[in-house]
């Protein structure tokens, strides 16, 4: 099955007064897809697809580590948000929505929760939730989510949230200038089953396009500080040109100071900056001949012991490789054809095959660092 898991506990109780506000509050199409949402193509361009399939990569990643993976198999009997793996499910969405530049340092620092809501940026709210598959508990969570948008004090004009289950999320848009009218995704799936033959689903790219909607300039706090005279000769340069110098640049550090130079510039960076970087590497697309996961049935095959909650088996519950296994065309100084594959995963204290790596999870939720290998 592509997606196995649920929740076996049942939905918390919601009360009927709660659903018949949302029916007074919602329109008739309330309920709409991610792209109709987010107001853009329904097709994705080249490089929100690579960061879509650079993403499906790193959440197989993240199923393949032990401690991860058990604790995801005892998910489905938690009953409130309280029992549930909070800093582990806003990493995820932090990694998914946040600028996918990632190096040695990279940890995503995250900001506190407030009354269980985690503004990840001035756009964006995350709150990390259950049974998002049942309907009334659905209805309610965007509901919370509207009072919370509308009540923060820095509101902007459109504000997006997300509720994050690991089994489910939904992406809700929020109108703060039309009293709080909103649109939401249905319950998306966004785990894929162990052993899928593919780690895609619209969960996971739902989030990856909503982070891609932003400059990722902006999402990093870096302001556009153009200290230029307005009538300097460089604000008349156009976009293209600053494209064509960007395409030339591989570190954050050199994107910042690019983007600082003009309006024009600050937009050339940030469509660089949607393509996955990882360490001074470019990522440019998927490898043509290959896809993201593995056809060989034996790697389908489930472990006796992958199947216990219990299993004290070596480093990785995961019983398919094709969640985790990639290859992507990558870019570095200059030259384009170079092929970065993502390698096992292990844990930082045993290193011993290279120092090629990216520590992308924040170690908040686990006392070791994990860090995703890969070889160039």
């Amino acid at each position: 099955m592509e997606y196995r898991y649920d929740w076996k506990a049942p939905p918390p109780e919601i009360p009927q007064e709660v659903v018949d506000r949302y029916r007074s509050c919602s329109v008739e199409d309330s309920c709409a897809p991610v792209h109709e949402l987010l107001g853009v193509p329904e097709s994705l361009a080249v490089p929100e697809a690579t960061r879509v399939q650079f993403f499906q990569v790193t959440i197989g990643f993240l199923m393949k580590l032990q401690y991860v993976g058990l604790s995801i198999r005892r998910l489905e009997r938690v009953t409130k948000r309280d029992e549930i793996l909070v800093a582990l499910g806003r990493t995820i969405v932090k990694l998914s929505i946040g600028p996918a530049v990632h190096n040695k340092t990279s940890f995503k620092v995250l900001p506190k929760d407030v009354q269980g809501f985690t503004w990840l940026y001035s756009r964006v709210c995350l709150r990390i939730t259950t049974h998002l598959n049942d309907e009334r508990n659905l209805r309610a969570t965007v509901l919370d989510l509207v009072d919370a948008a509308m009540g923060h004090p820095d509101v902007r004009v459109v504000v997006y949230g997300v509720w994050f289950s690991f089994f489910h999320c939904v992406v809700v848009r929020i109108d703060t200038d039309n009293e709080g009218s909103f649109k939401h995704t249905a319950a998306l799936n966004f785990l894929p089953s162990w052993y899928a033959k593919s780690p895609s689903t619209d969960g996971i790219t739902a989030l990856v396009r909503l982070g891609y909607l932003f400059n990722a300039l902006d999402l990093l706090g870096i302001p556009p500080t153009h200290e230029l005279p307005t009538n300097h000769l460089l604000h008349r340069v156009p976009q293209e040109t600053w494209m064509v110098i960007a395409s030339h640049i591989y570190c954050l550090s050199d994107y910042v100071v690019l983007g600082s130079i003009s309006p024009l510039a600050r937009k050339a960076v940030g469509e660089y900056l949607k393509y996955p970087h990882v360490e001074g590497n470019r990522i440019s697309r998927l490898k043509p001949t290959t896809q993201v996961g593995s056809t060989d049935e034996k790697d389908l095959q489930p472990k006796a012991d992958d199947m216990s909650d219990d299993s004290d088996g070596e480093e990785g519950s995961a019983g398919n490789t094709s969640l985790w296994r990639a290859e992507f065309e990558v870019v570095r100084d200059g030259q384009s054809g170079l092929i970065m594959e993502v390698v096992e995963p292990f844990v930082q204290k045993e290193l011993a095959k290279t120092d090629q790596g990216v520590i992308l999870f924040d170690p908040e939720f686990q006392s070791n660092n994990w860090r995703m290998e890969y070889v160039v």
